[in-house]
């Protein structure tokens, strides 16, 4: 990855690293690697040096008599798994903070709606994270992009965390999340259906689901739109409402009673115990 590109990143992610190695594994997917050598971890009087950039390239070296407690080189796994920690320690931090009046159950439906992958997936897609990424072979089938990139973007947190504190990865998170956080603020986080529909179909289908405008009718300033959301080209529910995202989100509400899901209660609890099992 060439000096630019880094640049280009880091000026999406508003964030600069002091050390640009952790950046370029935080992009680096296993499969890339795979067959190769492992991570070293770095410490003892030998020093590691690694390049990044085209024809200037550039080194770091990290090591010396001071042993350092974390691996460089190799993919973003580790990263994935620090980052992954780091960001539930920072949304869970402010929540208990914001809201003393919430009980654990309440505070955990606000989690879910922060972190979930598909709130991760779309963070990745707002950043063009996708472009950045060094795949392998194995990297470039589609089905698994999309976990890929969810993971790539908690690589990152994991990184920041590295290369300046939980301060600066806590910051860099609130900054990425406040349109979220202000949604739960508002008291929207049960309102949001399409991203839960989005969760499920992804999860069961690999599909994004497709909303489509069936008809608007009435005054210019009073119009109601009539809205069909679709998975995999079957219709799984309508709705109406005064502007389209209202008539998008009662038709993803449609659809996940028509697949006997509760958008407040049992898809909550499904995203919440698929966090714990999978790390995702």
């Amino acid at each position: 990855m060439d000096k630019k590109k880094i640049r280009e990143l880091e000026k999406a992610l508003r964030y600069r690293f002091r050390r640009k190695y952790l950046l370029v594994q935080a992009l680096t997917h296993k499969s890339s690697i795979e067959g190769g050598p492992r991570a070293n971890s770095v410490g003892g009087p030998a020093r590691r040096s690694f390049s990044v950039g085209g024809p200037a390239r550039r080194s770091f070296s990290v090591g010396g008599p001071a042993r350092r407690s974390f691996s460089v080189g190799g993919d973003n796994e580790r990263l994935e798994f620090l980052g992954d920690a780091i960001l539930d320690l920072a949304i869970s931090d402010y929540l208990y903070r914001s809201y003393p009046e919430y009980r654990e159950g309440e505070l955990t439906k606000f989690r879910s709606h922060l972190v979930n992958a598909f709130r991760l997936l779309k963070k990745a897609r707002e950043i063009s994270l996708e472009k950045y990424i060094i795949w392998g072979e194995e990297g470039d089938r589609e089905e698994r992009r999309d976990s890929s990139l969810s993971d790539a973007y908690e690589s990152i947190i994991g990184a920041i965390y590295l290369d300046r504190g939980i301060k600066a990865a806590s910051k860099f998170i609130y900054l990425h999340f406040s349109k979220e956080i202000k949604s739960i603020e508002q008291g929207e986080y049960e309102k949001d259906y399409k991203s839960f529909l989005q969760e499920f179909s992804l999860k069961r289908f690999k599909e994004i689901p497709v909303y489509e405008l069936i008809s608007a009718e009435g005054e210019e300033h009073r119009k109601r739109f009539e809205v069909k959301v679709s998975i995999e080209g079957k219709i799984y529910g309508q709705g109406s409402g005064l502007t389209i995202k209202r008539a998008q989100q009662i038709a993803a509400r449609a659809a996940l009673k028509h697949f006997g899901e509760s958008p407040e209660e049992k898809f909550v609890s499904q995203v919440i115990h698929k966090k714990k099992v999978s790390g995702v």
